[in-house]
């Protein structure tokens, strides 16, 4: 407070000053005065609010509370000259660019026709390390080469797989035009745990692999395509002599003994899982 000035905090960490022949001569340090904010705007890329002083019932004008810092809270200061506590301000109070804890009071000018600036300089420059994009970790079980232990019949978790991959992964509105259709063949499991062994990636890839198969979205795999009966440029496919189609699909690519499985296409839609083997493994 200075002879010919006197310093108005309008919100909190911003000032504005007032003369005392607008306000009068008997102003103290902490006195509650009326204001009316001219106008809001920037001085040196800062934010810069002008007031003048106020008077209750001067032209009709009614003198209202501050706005609390916080939605339904106290008024940060009254009419009748109560101060409100501060509160422990959170994240969710402050905004780049403006003074912490002054949020809720620039809202109220904005609901009551003052122009305020949305952004100020400086918004948005993040003054620590960007955020990292969130990351999903599943755990991993060993001692078998099915992912969880929920079941211990093998055909009864390999099937629970794939039906919480179809649940996660198809989206809701495509579930009754691709429901899952499948079968396991007599000694596909066994070929299941010959082959995998103990490779986790495999673990993870298998069941997700047999989802796509089982629900139509074959094309969502790495190569599928019809199996020949051999290796013979233009060789015939094979087909069984129900009509089911003989399928390959890659479980890896570019290296050695790389995985494949092996499934038939019954006419009815279903897809009946043969064998898991590697690429050169003889048969089908």
């Amino acid at each position: 407070m200075a002879k010919s000035q006197v310093s108005v905090p309008v919100v909190p960490g911003l000032s504005s000053y007032l003369t005392r022949t607008g306000i009068g001569t008997s102003v103290s340090v902490g006195d509650v005065i009326a204001v009316q904010v001219q106008s809001v705007g920037e001085l040196r890329g800062a934010l810069k609010i002008v007031v003048a002083p106020g008077c209750e019932g001067s032209d009709g004008a009614v003198v209202d509370d501050a706005p609390p810092l916080r939605t339904g809270g106290p008024p940060r200061v009254a009419v009748n000259g109560a101060v409100a506590d501060e509160p422990s301000l959170t994240r969710e109070d402050v905004t780049v660019g403006v003074p912490a804890g002054s949020v809720a009071e620039l809202e109220g000018l904005r609901r009551a026709g003052v122009h305020v600036p949305t952004t100020l300089p400086g918004a948005g420059q993040s003054k620590g390390p960007r955020r990292r994009a969130r990351t999903e970790v599943e755990v991993v079980h060993t001692e078998r080469p099915f992912i969880g232990n929920e079941f211990t019949d093998h055909s009864e978790q390999l099937d629970l797989e794939i039906r919480v991959e179809w649940a996660r992964r198809v989206d809701a509105a495509a579930k009754a035009t691709h429901p899952l259709r499948f079968r396991f063949n007599v000694g596909f499991l066994g070929s299941v745990r010959r082959v995998i062994d103990d490779s986790e990636p495999l673990r993870w890839k298998l069941p997700r692999v047999m989802m796509w198969i089982a629900s139509g979205y074959g094309e969502r795999t790495t190569r599928p395509h019809q199996f020949r009966i051999s290796d013979a440029g233009g060789a015939p496919y094979l087909v069984r002599d129900d009509r089911a189609t003989a399928y390959r699909v890659d479980l890896e690519t570019n290296t050695a003994a790389a995985r494949r499985l092996h499934y038939w296409r019954v006419p009815d839609g279903t897809e009946e899982f043969q064998r898991v083997c590697v690429h050169d493994a003889p048969g089908f």
